[in-house]
């Protein structure tokens, strides 16, 4: 083998020995890059699970949510007593239960959005500006006196008692 040959085969080895060290650095980064990209995995399949709990504890919280108003409803709408939830920024009916809609003759579509006024509750309107002014006043009634009016007509004396809460924003008396 003559001079040039052995030229040409050493440059060959060189090219082939510099090919090897740079492919030995891609396999490096490819490695890192790997390990960096198994870690972000094994992070996103971390941070997955901890939102499917939470979702799940979600989902469990809101069925006992409606659980909850469920049996409050049944309460609210079984109660011996007529009740009523007026906005009192407002003056109108948010809601009434069974037992108002049977004393009063008045279906519920008929009673919400309106104010006792405009279906003539009150007898007297002076029971209605006390009633008023005293949940204005202490933010609770026990036992006031009033004459109230039936769909019907007719009348009857009862007694209210009522209290100040916040509902969904609004103070109401229920």
């Amino acid at each position: 083998m003559g001079r040039h040959e052995t030229d040409i085969a050493e440059d060959e080895i060189s090219r082939r020995q510099a090919a090897e060290r740079e492919l030995e650095a891609v396999r490096g980064e490819l490695a890192v890059q790997i390990a960096a990209r198994h870690e972000v995995q094994v992070h996103l399949e971390q941070e997955v699970a901890h939102r499917d709990r939470i979702i799940a504890e979600g989902e469990l919280n809101a069925a006992k949510l409606r659980e909850s108003e469920k049996a409050l409803r049944k309460l609210f709408d079984q109660s011996l007593d007529s009740m009523a939830i007026l906005d009192l920024e407002t003056g109108r009916f948010i809601d009434v239960n069974e037992e108002y809609t049977r004393r009063s003759g008045y279906s519920r579509e008929e009673v919400i959005g309106k104010r006792a006024r405009e279906i003539h509750s009150f007898v007297n309107p002076e029971d209605n500006l006390r009633y008023v002014e005293e949940l204005k006043r202490a933010g609770v009634i026990r036992n006031m006196e009033a004459t109230f009016r039936h769909k019907d007509g007719s009348i009857h004396c009862g007694l209210i008692s009522a209290l100040n809460l916040k509902l969904r924003g609004h103070l109401c008396s229920v």
